[in-house]
């Protein structure tokens, strides 16, 4: 909310765009398949879209309830084809009417990275998610896994950013304070993993993940561990009923 660097950075490393390209191919995209990016952030999912040759060409509903993020996904995505993409400011966690401003049955897939861990009731957002989506649309979330070890994430990528090829391969600008932003992400790793104890935030193991999905009215497709060496989160694909 700060505008700061910090968890973000982690978005411009090698793992975590070959998590970002594992989540694109298990939504199974067709040509102008409507997907809705459920806690988009600052717009990691269009702008390797953008970038990507061989993907097909969708519309994006980018959905969160920081402005700031939605406002550096379009400057992001400046130059690139952003005619198919549509932001939209709403708050997810209002656990009263519709939480997501969608239609109902009127997606075709739903992309939640690293969002679900941190609204007040999950299940809920998972059943509005089953919702807006078609019969038989696809939703692929990923999260940290209980006990995950962000300093390995932390570690792994900051050596990686620090080179030159590293801000290059990955977008980051030469006025970016890679110190400034290595302590914004430990101030903020730090603030999740108290969250976590507190209860305020939820991670799960496979099989816990797996349950929640499917009580929500979900098929699962494919419930596996991705993202670090170790891995450090679930990656998970469902049907809805």
């Amino acid at each position: 909310r700060d505008e700061q660097l910090g968890i973000e950075l982690i978005t411009a490393t090698s793992q975590y765009e070959a998590l970002m390209r594992a989540q694109i191919a298990a939504l199974e995209l067709d040509p102008n398949q409507v997907v809705a990016d459920v806690g988009s952030g600052t717009g990691s999912f269009p702008v390797l879209l953008a970038r990507s040759s061989g993907l097909p060409s969708v519309h994006i509903l980018e959905i969160d309830y920081v402005r700031a993020g939605l406002d550096r996904a379009k400057t992001l995505l400046a130059g690139a084809n952003t005619n198919r993409v549509a932001f939209v400011e709403a708050d997810l966690d209002v656990v009263r009417g519709h939480a997501v401003p969608i239609l109902s049955s009127s997606i075709d897939s739903v992309l939640a990275s690293f969002f679900l861990s941190y609204v007040e009731d999950p299940t809920y957002v998972l059943r509005e998610m089953a919702r807006i989506l078609k019969p038989g649309g696809r939703l692929v979330l990923s999260s940290l896994r209980r006990d995950a070890d962000v300093s390995k994430l932390y570690t792994d990528g900051i050596a990686e950013l620090r080179s030159q090829n590293g801000r290059t391969a990955f977008g980051l600008q030469e006025s970016v304070d890679l110190d400034s932003a290595a302590r914004n992400y430990l101030n903020q790793a730090s603030k999740l993993l108290d969250l976590e104890e507190a209860g305020r935030f939820h991670f799960w193991d496979l099989d816990e993940l797996t349950v929640l999905v499917q009580n929500a009215g979900f098929a699962v497709v494919q419930c596996q561990l991705a993202f670090g060496d170790p891995p450090q989160a679930i990656l998970l694909s469902a049907d809805r009923l």
